[in-house]
């Protein structure tokens, strides 16, 4: 048995006896009562701290993990943090601009790409990052033809400075109002398309257009419209342009110009006309002076716009004149669009008085008159009042075919049209060559309708040439209308090319009514 602790010099017993009886100098005495009590509170925190060291390791390895999985997700993990509640998982910080919060739950909560099958409940308490914010191309060029206003966007300085450099080039007075946004493009070809802008912007050059209007925009296709000055300008700016932009352009014009020379024996007509219309009926003119073998055409057909209007009218006014030539011993004509102008010698006051009369109609056409036709020849022994019926009878069998195209009607309809007029101009030109005979006017209708009302339907046709023509100068006591109604059709009434043919006026020369 163990001794209990003694004082020996000073010092104290610390035998096993003296501690277990609690003898021992300065000690409470121990008993089996408070080894009952101490033993399970050591136990306790003993397992205390084994607890809480194994959650704290086993949270670790839960943010470990979940990190790894958004990463092997392929989700950037940059910015993001991790805090583990035991087995709950909350992910904080900031998100990239495309993560989304639902797939990173169910990557966490499905404990994908991770041997941790352990995770319970995933939260997402991250903010989102803000999109990113990209400059956009977006630029203007209006002119009025002396100015240019730039406006808009760029995204660099380098942008802005490459357009003022075309700008500059053009001649015009450049405004400049565009911004730098400073941003990325959001572009991926922003110096492509900046360069196509400039390009076209270049092209705008002072006196080439009007006015412009260019847009350029992230779709990268230039747009807008131009007005160019001429076809030559245009194609150039068409060209410049990529052919994205609606470049126009008033047509090429060009002037009526036409020379007739007559020496007697030929007539060549020389300069430019607007159709094959105009070309035929000058060398018809022509031919019924000389014959079709004594014309020598010249005549260029212009694809050109009309610099004037109405060309066809000043066309048929020469033609007026020419067929006057057939009493004159030679003769020069020019026309152009506001004149027209005939020398020549007449061989007798009658011919110089119809070519003289053929030239002032040509007022009408708005033509300035001008020249002289003089006589030169003796008056020539006065012709019989056969041989005038004679000669104006020929000269209206010439003019047949062109009344029967030209003077015609509508059904039921008495009302000359325009183009009857030119031909009606010429039978007054013939008339006054021709002083003594009359003339009559026969109307003549198709056969729809009744007999009674086409008699009266054609001579009031007949009254409306008859009243034309006395305007024109012919006197009243030379003319005389007929209505022949559908009694004498020259084609088949039963066609419509046949009736219209019938709807037609004939003249007749003669020595009285």
């Amino acid at each position: 048995m163990a001794r209990a602790p003694e004082e020996q010099n000073g010092t104290v017993d610390w035998s096993r006896t003296a501690l277990l009886t609690g003898t021992s100098r300065g000690q409470m005495p121990w008993d089996s009562r408070r080894w009952a009590l101490i033993l399970p509170l050591i136990i306790l925190l003993f397992l205390a701290i084994s607890t809480v060291w194994a959650v704290q390791h086993i949270e670790r390895e839960v943010e470990a993990a979940a990190q790894t999985m958004l990463q092997d997700a392929g989700i950037d993990t940059t910015g993001l943090d991790f805090d583990a509640t035991y087995r709950d998982v909350e992910v904080g910080g900031t998100l990239t601009v495309d993560a989304n919060p639902g797939t990173i739950v169910h990557v966490l909560e499905t404990n994908t790409g991770s041997d941790i099958d352990y995770i319970r409940n995933a939260t997402v308490a991250a903010d989102q990052a803000p999109p990113t914010v990209l400059g956009v191309i977006a630029v203007e060029a209006r002119s009025g033809g002396t100015d240019l206003t730039l406006t808009g966007s760029v995204p660099t300085q380098q942008d802005k400075d490459e357009i003022l450099n075309a700008a500059g080039a053009t001649g015009l007075v450049v405004k400049d109002e565009i911004t730098v946004s400073g941003l990325e493009p959001a572009s991926p070809d922003a110096p492509g398309q900046i360069e196509k802008f400039s390009s076209a912007v270049g092209g705008l050059l002072k006196g080439s257009f009007t006015d412009a209007v260019l847009l350029i925009g992230d779709d990268g296709a230039v747009s807008g419209s131009v007005h160019a000055t001429d076809p030559e300008s245009a194609d150039l700016l068409d060209s410049v342009t990529g052919g994205s932009v609606t470049v126009t352009s008033p047509p090429m014009t060009g002037a009526l110009d036409v020379s007739v020379i007559f020496d007697g024996v030929r007539i060549v007509l020389n300069g430019t006309v607007f159709g094959t219309d105009q070309n035929i009926e000058l060398v018809e003119a022509a031919s019924s002076v000389v014959g079709a073998g004594n014309v020598i055409n010249n005549l260029v057909i212009s694809d050109l716009a009309e610099t004037v209007p109405r060309s066809q009218t000043r066309v048929s006014a020469l033609s007026s004149v020419i067929t006057t030539f057939a009493g004159l011993a030679s003769a020069d004509a020019t026309m152009n669009d506001t004149d027209i102008t005939v020398n020549g010698e007449a061989e007798d006051s009658v011919s110089q008085a119809a070519t003289a009369t053929a030239l002032a109609a040509a007022g009408a056409a708005n033509l300035r008159p001008g020249g002289e036709v003089r006589v030169v020849a003796p008056q020539a022994p006065e012709l019989s009042l056969q041989e005038e019926i004679d000669l104006l009878q020929a000269e209206l069998d010439s003019l047949q075919d062109q009344i029967r195209e030209t003077v015609v009607f509508g059904t039921d309809s008495d009302e000359l049209v325009t183009s009857a007029l030119a031909t009606l101009d010429k039978v007054v030109a013939a008339m006054n060559r021709y002083p003594r005979p009359v003339v009559e006017t026969g109307g003549h209708t198709d056969s729809e309708g009744a007999v009674g009302y086409n008699r009266d339907l054609s001579q009031r046709r007949a009254d409306a040439v008859v009243a034309y023509m006395s305007s024109a100068g012919i006197e009243i006591e030379r003319l005389r209308s007929v209505g022949y109604g559908e009694s004498s059709p020259l084609e088949d009434n039963s066609t419509q090319q046949g009736r219209v043919q019938n709807r037609r006026v004939e003249f007749i020369a003669k020595e009285s009514f």
